[in-house]
């Protein structure tokens, strides 16, 4: 185990997604929601603590807080870029796509960037389809994370 304490913080997320609305997309630059179906939570109310716990559960870090105020050696920063149904591709698929940055926080620099890109297959053509495809997705992403971080910090 590392003695640095870790924060991490609410992801930034994209205008578009920053919403309960599922969003899928049926074209090229196309983006609308499904009148039914929602996120439990705001994706970056969501992300935040799985972020949280994965880098807690890899044992690597002395601590690791998503509170604010609190003092930290180094902070995780993401940005939630996409994260819709696709259903322009066969089958269909989710895709999560996050950018994240590790900074010191005694000197303010940035001490890695990457930016991730999960794609899962739907099993069918519907949210339901979408939520599942997006849990396997976000576990995908999280492990990837979770080996940045400890590579990096």
């Amino acid at each position: 185990m590392r003695r640095v304490s870790v924060l991490v913080l609410p992801p930034v997320t994209d205008p578009v997604y920053d919403t309960t609305q599922m969003a899928y997309t049926t074209g090229s630059h196309q983006v609308a929601y499904f009148a039914k179906s929602s996120w439990a939570a705001m994706p970056s109310q969501m992300l935040q603590p799985l972020l949280v716990q994965t880098l807690q559960d890899t044992h690597h870090f002395r601590t690791v807080s998503g509170m604010s105020g609190w003092y930290s050696d180094d902070v995780v920063a993401s940005q939630i870029l996409l994260l819709q149904q696709d259903f322009t591709v066969c089958p269909a698929q989710f895709k999560i796509v996050v950018r994240v940055q590790l900074i010191n926080s005694s000197t303010n620099t940035v001490k890695a960037t990457k930016l991730f890109t999960v794609t899962e297959p739907m099993r069918r053509h519907n949210p339901a389809a979408g939520v599942d495809a997006a849990n396997r997705a976000t576990a995908t992403l999280l492990k990837h994370i979770a080996v940045f971080c400890v590579h990096h910090i």
